[in-house]
């Protein structure tokens, strides 16, 4: 175990460790974490489906404000004309988040397809329920 000499008293860096730990837990439930300089906050990946059954998969932070600015077309995505929100899901971070879409961006469409029906298996419109 390694040591530390810190005005002449010895403390070890497995201390210190659990110090910085008891730290990070803190600022996590603060919404900010100082190691690595990362950002906690809650991420929400959604799929739209299209009016031609394509999917858009997108990633943000508020997505009540991102539906409303589809609706009022300040944001326009290829066939977001008639499409809906059929499947959506919050990450506590945002590096998990971008995982999780570059992941559901690589599967082949049935796939995506699968894992809509699983959550949503009438494919409804899930604006109303966030």
């Amino acid at each position: 175990m390694r040591h530390s000499f810190f005005c002449g008293i010895v403390v070890s860096h497995r201390t210190k460790k659990k110090e910085r730990l008891q730290s990070n837990k803190k600022n996590i439930e603060k919404g900010k974490m100082d190691n690595e300089k990362r950002i906690y906050k809650l991420c929400c990946i959604y799929i739209l489906e299209g009016a031609d059954r394509s999917f858009y998969i997108g990633l943000t932070g508020n997505l009540k404000q991102r539906m409303a600015d589809y609706a009022t077309g300040q944001i326009r995505v290829d066939n977001s004309a008639g499409s809906k929100l059929v499947y959506y899901r919050w990450f506590s971070d945002t590096m998990s988040a971008v995982g999780y879409k570059l992941l559901l961006n690589e599967l082949p469409t049935e796939s995506v397809e699968y894992l809509i029906r699983r959550m949503n298996p009438d494919k409804t419109n899930l604006i109303t329920k966030i």
